[in-house]
């Protein structure tokens, strides 16, 4: 994924523009993997690495435009977006052949804690990141090189496996690892949390009988960690994984009876089932499948709420799909639905015109804000809207009747809402570090990502004070003043 971006960039540089579209590369992700859902879901013989897109033959028009905003011409924009999906499909295959060749124990996860964070690692033990000497690595360059010069056709270096001699690091907090934690000994193991597990009353019919609670499995955890954690990092865009702040769930769950996401991920979830786009590695957190998925989602009764990417292509999809599912229920429905103020994009026409709509509130962008898609790493928890939000309450009449989205509901929305507005301080936290992709953030409208030194005496002594290493301090030696004609300077 990050040569992927890499090449995007350069190429939009050698088509004389200065960066691509803000999240351009997230949108075009999205909107291939809308059009494989589309199609029959392939074999397990056919199954690749999800977030990459397969079909290199397809070309998407709507990447095209997107382009052709930043003062690319439309033949180089079509050639560009060719490009992307050659390159795309063919680490696809690459990612498929590794696959099938890798062994089956892929090395052992190992998780190091400091005072506020946690470091998530693979072992080099896997096909991917096997150990290699520097002597190995120059030798396989210089070979590379010999094979370029003689005109031999090879992948690029970014799409073979990637050979390190260090672990690819992620970051996590203790308070979601314990969130996790818990999502995985409920959903996995069935263990219990304090509550009845969703069943009811907590009535048991086992006869008195008491069980043990199960094992937990730390290995497999880290596993799956890991896993959540590398397909998340990859797909970046965490404007597309921020959700509403804590306070506006309180009041979704208190007044609206709102009790499931259709939309979440493991890392943003604020309850224990939901649905994502990646079913195959948040299952065990408590991932149902896809929204877009009947197999998996058709409720006929409850309170939803849907806050999905900023796409304007799933965001139509959305929109029809919900006025789909109500249309199709006599039992009370509701679906609280969270989009920008895109008042020209098709699915503010959809769901402005539903017949199911019972209320639309809209939200400006200095009102409210939203946490952030990398909360689980980041030390501020919230960041601002960069778009004035709507808020569609989309109910059948029965779920109107049940759950009336009154004037005073409104009111709470907003104040809750309000609430996730971050601080100043926060705000110049975020623009220091060059983590903003707004102007507001100092990034003129693209993403700086500037990087903190990792080594240096300041780093090892952080590190050494969070591990409890006490280092001796090494006494000042001061220099004595020199002579001057035989007199001490004054």
């Amino acid at each position: 994924m990050t040569f992927l971006r890499k090449q995007l960039s350069e190429m939009c540089h050698g088509s004389q523009a200065t960066a691509p579209p803000l999240l351009a590369f997230e949108r075009w992700l999205c909107r291939c993997q809308m059009r494989a859902a589309e199609e029959a879901p392939p074999s397990p013989e056919s199954r690749v690495e999800p977030l990459l897109p397969a079909d290199g033959a397809w070309r998407d028009p709507v990447f095209s435009t997107e382009l052709q905003r930043v003062s690319i011409a439309a033949a180089a924009a079509g050639q560009v977006v060719a490009r992307m999906a050659a390159l795309a499909a063919a680490s696809a295959a690459k990612v498929r052949s590794v696959e099938e060749g890798a062994p089956a124990s892929v090395g052992e996860v190992q998780v190091v804690r400091h005072k506020h964070t946690m470091d998530v690692l693979l072992e080099p033990a896997s096909l991917l990141c096997p150990p290699k000497k520097q002597q190995q690595k120059k030798q396989q360059q210089k070979q590379q090189q010999q094979k370029q010069a003689a005109g031999a056709a090879t992948l690029p270096v970014a799409l073979r496996p990637v050979l390190r001699d260090k672990p690819k690091i992620f970051k996590l907090n203790p308070a979601h690892d314990a969130k996790l934690r818990s999502l995985f000994r409920r959903n996995y193991h069935g263990g219990h949390d304090g509550g009845d597990g969703g069943g009811g009353g907590g009535a048991s019919n086992t006869g008195g009988a008491v069980f043990d609670e199960p094992v937990f499995d730390e290995a497999l955890y880290r596993r799956f960690l890991y896993c959540v954690l590398a397909r998340y990092h990859a797909l970046l865009g965490h404007g597309f994984q921020a959700a509403l702040g804590g306070r506006a769930f309180e009041v979704l769950l208190r007044r609206l009876e709102v009790r499931f996401e259709c939309f979440a991920s493991p890392l943003n979830c604020r309850y224990s089932s939901f649905c994502s786009v990646f079913p195959d590695v948040d299952w065990v957190f408590g991932s149902v499948g896809s929204f877009f998925d009947d197999a998996s989602f058709r409720p006929r009764t409850g309170s939803f709420e849907a806050n999905p990417p900023f796409v304007a292509e799933l965001m139509q999809a959305m929109a029809r799909r919900i006025d789909e599912l109500l249309g199709a229920s006599d039992e009370p429905l509701s679906f609280t639905v969270i989009v920008p103020g895109w008042t020209e994009v098709p699915a503010w026409e959809t769901l402005s015109g539903s017949a199911h709509r019972r209320a639309v509130w809209c939200i400006a962008k200095d009102d409210h804000g939203f946490c952030s898609g990398a909360q689980h790493q980041d030390r501020d928890r919230y960041r601002t809207s960069p778009f004035d939000t709507a808020i569609f309450v989309l109910q059948n009449a029965a779920g109107a009747a049940r759950w009336p989205a009154t004037a005073d509901v409104e009111a709470e929305v907003r104040l809750a809402m309000a609430d996730a507005v971050p601080t100043e301080q926060a705000k110049e936290r975020r623009a220091r570090l060059g983590k903003g992709a707004g102007d507001e953030d100092g990034g003129g409208g693209v993403y700086r990502g500037a990087k903190r030194k990792r080594t240096g005496d300041g780093v090892r002594a952080r590190k050494d004070k969070e591990d409890g290493v006490v280092v001796p301090k090494t006494p000042k030696v001061y220099a004595k003043p020199k002579k001057k004609d035989g007199k001490k300077k004054k």
